[in-house]
């Protein structure tokens, strides 16, 4: 019996406690005004203001109380500390309407972005599917994945889909590089330039092609797990690799699996080409550091973005629009993200295109762990239903042995490999002797023929203290005149050998 009661007590004093500080507070504030106006009424008097445990003790006085000048100055005070307050009352109601404000933009975010749930993704497993595609673990902040969100939404909108076009172009049809390796061969600024570019772009193409590897291990795994009738894709890893345990970790390959899901996830979204504006942006670790509530609502936003707010604007105005261009000026089949036997082994088509979104949904559909279901809002996507035109596109692995080994073999349209042979030459592992047919007519050859560089140990000791510390400025100017005089003087070798000498001289006295 007692425990209800205190139950009950300690309900009735959180509910009434807030509105009696509330109260409380009030009553403070107006005898707070009434004291200020005595105070101020005191001191047009000539009077010394009642302040301290006197003030406490002292029953507020009415400003009103008197005659004549009293009634005037005590008025006027009484007046002055309204106005005070209503100025008081004016900035507390604009900094209410800014928290009003910032809980609206607040609701909205979580309307757009939802609620971050407490998991992560796992491998893209079928039996995990049943219990939810993600486990539970300890989330990271709140905010800081919703910021992530909108950061990585921000940067695929603001990107130059030529840029893109012009760097992954090459990789994706195997065509040579612009410029190939003599920008090694000279030391020119311009040459400096073209290596930073090049770099750029090889970063950026490396970064796709990581992705797709992703992806390719994952459903890999997938394949053998069905082959080996093993009950998840963690237990290929331990088997595929348990003798190959001094060149793998196990939890880096389980973080390989569970990148390749959360890029599969996406591409299922977006398409491959969202994946190709994601390394474009260099948002691929963003991606992955999002939680899977973080990745399903903005997966979610994309495939079905409003006119309402501000993230739905984004997506229909600009990213849409990119997706489409690429789709036009890049069509490519999901021959060049998965091998040939891997596609079999899923009774898929080869000539499945990813330009497609139909194709895209059957392919994505058959993968029965995938986890999306959504599809793409017609009304918003229309621009990326109009037919392309088909073109060969070259294979993962001949991506990334161009990237990695440095070349690349691409097979032209209705050619033979033995007859009509591409070289590609990425930058920065191109080779010098295969790229004699390449001119860059506006680099300058080598200013300096290349030398031997040779080091020399002299005296010098950059960390000696300043010997005119405290000097008078007339000590310090004759000093440095001294010593610059004796500079004029020194010899002035002409070789190197002269050079070593000289130390060799000056070492001894």
């Amino acid at each position: 019996m007692q425990e209800p009661m205190i139950h009950m007590l300690l309900l009735l004093t959180i509910t009434i406690l807030p509105h009696f500080l509330k109260l409380k507070n009030r009553i403070l504030i107006h005898h707070l005004i009434v004291d200020e106006a005595d105070q101020r009424t005191q001191s047009r008097q000539g009077k010394t203001p009642v302040t301290g445990l006197r003030a406490l003790k002292k029953k507020p006085k009415c400003p009103w109380g008197g005659a004549g000048t009293t009634v005037k100055i005590a008025y006027s005070a009484a007046l002055e500390v309204e106005a005070e307050a209503e100025a008081y009352d004016r900035e507390f109601e604009r900094l209410e309407q800014q928290c009003v404000e910032a809980l609206s933009i607040a609701q909205m975010l979580e309307t757009e972005l939802g609620d971050d749930t407490n998991c992560v993704f796992t491998g893209l497993d079928s039996t995990n599917l049943q219990e939810g595609t993600w486990i539970e673990k300890k989330s990271r902040n709140k905010q800081a994945l919703r910021n992530n969100c909108i950061t990585i939404l921000n940067a695929l909108t603001s990107i130059d889909v030529q840029e893109v076009v012009n760097i992954m172009g090459p990789l994706i049809q195997g065509l040579p590089w612009k410029e190939g390796a003599k920008v090694y061969q000279v030391d020119t600024i311009v040459a400096i330039a073209h290596r930073c570019k090049k770099c750029d772009e090889t970063q950026k193409a490396m970064a796709f092609v990581s992705i797709l590897n992703y992806i390719n291990f994952t459903f890999k795994a997938e394949v053998l797990q069905h082959a080996q009738s093993l009950p998840n894709a963690t237990r290929v890893l331990e088997e595929e690799f348990k003798d190959l345990t001094d060149s793998f970790s196990f939890t880096t390959l389980q973080k390989w699996l569970s990148n390749g899901a959360k890029m599969a996830f996406l591409a299922g979204a977006g398409s491959i080409y969202l994946l190709m504006l994601i390394a474009h942006a260099g948002k691929k670790t963003a991606i992955l550091d999002c939680s899977a509530g973080s990745l399903y609502n903005f997966a979610s936003i994309i495939c079905f973005p409003r006119r309402d707010n501000l993230f739905g604007i984004l997506v229909q105005d600009t990213l849409i629009p990119s997706i489409a261009c690429l789709r036009m000026r890049l069509p490519c089949t999901f021959s060049m993200v998965f091998p040939a036997k891997f596609l079999l082994d899923w009774n898929i088509s080869g000539h499945l295109t990813c330009h497609n979104l139909q194709s895209s949904d059957i392919f994505f559909d058959t993968l029965a762990q995938n986890g999306f279901v959504s599809k793409w809002c017609p009304e918003s996507w229309h621009t990326c239903y109009a037919p392309v035109p088909s073109s060969i596109s070259s294979s993962l692995t001949e991506m990334s042995r161009a990237l990695v080994v440095g070349r690349l073999i691409g097979v032209t349209p209705n050619a033979s490999v033995e007859k009509d042979v591409t070289w590609r030459h990425p930058s920065p592992m191109s080779e010098l002797e295969e790229d004699e047919q390449i001119h860059i007519p506006h680099l300058k050859p080598l200013s300096v023929p290349p030398h031997q560089l040779i080091t020399i140990n002299i005296a010098y000791n950059p960390s000696q203290k300043n010997p005119c510390r405290g000097w008078s400025e007339e000590d310090v100017f004759n000093w440095t005149e001294d010593e610059r005089s004796k500079a004029y003087q020194a010899t002035v070798p002409k070789t190197l050998q002269e050079l070593e000498n000289l130390i060799k001289e000056w070492k001894k006295k």
